[in-house]
């Protein structure tokens, strides 16, 4: 009564189509004489989403599933309803918040990828995807460890309990990482820096989600800047000398 807004007197005796929107009664319908020519607990598993029609033309989602059983000379059909509005409305959320995160991932800039325990790549999204050579589809699934190679920029692999996203997974603690190198899939590596941070489900750690930043750029121009330091004080040497130079004829 509740449900539909109808009364036990107006609702008695009536068809169920009564309170079933127009378009589903036909997939009721057969639903209905699957279960009749079926029986039994195969028919009475499945169950229907269907779209609900109130007394007031309102309509809400319904999850409808149907048993028969035998009376003295018919047959009969109970058939069982439940509002399923707000399982729908969680689920709406859901695909909102999963686009949502979509949309993060495939606008970020920085590299982000997400690895199990056993270190296999979950996700990956398209910046980390390009800067690694690879199509994200080829990665998922794939050793993290084996396809990238991460090493030290002495170009010595870390060992497998020394990786800080390892580490990440074991010990549930976010790591950071300034001077790594990736490799991409033609072999050729690019400095990195990155954060480890670990992903938790009930309360367990099921895997780790790191956020990189290619820094060839900032490495270059370091490097520029300590060129150009070494290169003052060469001159600076020089000019020094050349005063010392002066002063000696003087």
């Amino acid at each position: 009564e509740e449900a539909f807004g109808y009364s036990a007197e107006e609702i008695i005796a009536q068809p169920v189509t009564m309170i079933i929107q127009d378009r589903h009664h036909e997939q009721l319908e057969r639903h209905v004489q699957r279960v009749r020519l079926l029986g039994g607990p195969h028919a009475a598993n499945k169950t229907l989403e269907l779209a609900g029609r109130r007394k007031d033309g309102g309509e809400f989602p319904l999850e409808l599933s149907v048993t028969s059983w035998q009376g003295k000379s018919d047959l009969f059909f109970t058939i069982i309803m439940r509002d399923i509005s707000e399982r729908r409305l969680a689920e709406e959320r859901l695909d909102r918040l999963h686009h949502h995160n979509q949309v993060v991932l495939n606008s970020a800039g920085e590299g982000i990828y997400g690895v199990d325990r056993e270190g296999r790549l979950t996700f990956v999204n398209p910046a980390a995807a390009k800067m690694f050579g690879w199509e994200a589809e080829a990665l998922i699934g794939q050793s993290l460890h084996a396809l990238v190679h991460q090493t030290d920029l002495r170009g010595m692999p870390f060992t497998e309990e020394h990786r800080l996203i390892g580490e990440t997974i074991t010990g549930g603690e976010l790591r950071e990482h300034v001077d790594s190198v990736f490799r991409r899939k033609d072999g050729t590596s690019f400095p990195v820096e990155y954060v480890s941070t670990p992903i938790q489900e009930r309360g367990e750690i099921v895997g780790a989600v790191v956020v990189f930043k290619d820094t060839t750029d900032r490495k270059r121009a370091e490097e520029q800047l300590q060129d150009s330091f070494r290169r003052l004080r060469k001159l600076s040497g020089r000019m020094e000398g050349i005063r010392e130079e002066e002063r000696g004829r003087i």
